[in-house]
């Protein structure tokens, strides 16, 4: 049986190259912003961001709500979620702070 050769597969026209991911750290871990730079936007499953992660339990009605407003912004329910806490932190940042 003859040897396949991918080197002219002409799908490759049609699939971009894969990036080259440049870890800052030895660990593979992307470093932190400086101290009052705004973080990058949250992309769940980034390569090279190590995220952490919970299992929620919601109601049926209060998953509805989170698909559908979701939907409508545009995002995935998780995006939606941490954008939500972000706001949060933003406002109580002072009772942080005292606590």
């Amino acid at each position: 049986m003859a040897r396949k050769s991918f080197k002219d597969n002409p799908a490759m026209r049609f699939i971009s190259p894969p990036e080259t991911h440049l870890d800052n750290h030895e660990s593979g871990l992307a470093a932190r912003p400086p101290e009052g730079e705004p973080s990058p936007p949250f992309r769940a499953g980034h390569k090279g961001h190590e995220n952490t992660r919970i299992n929620l339990a919601f109601s049926p009605d209060d998953f509805q709500y989170l698909q559908a407003i979701a939907r409508q912004d545009g995002l995935s329910i998780t995006e939606y979620l941490n954008r939500l806490i972000s706001a949060d932190r933003k406002t109580r940042v002072d009772e942080l702070k005292r606590a």
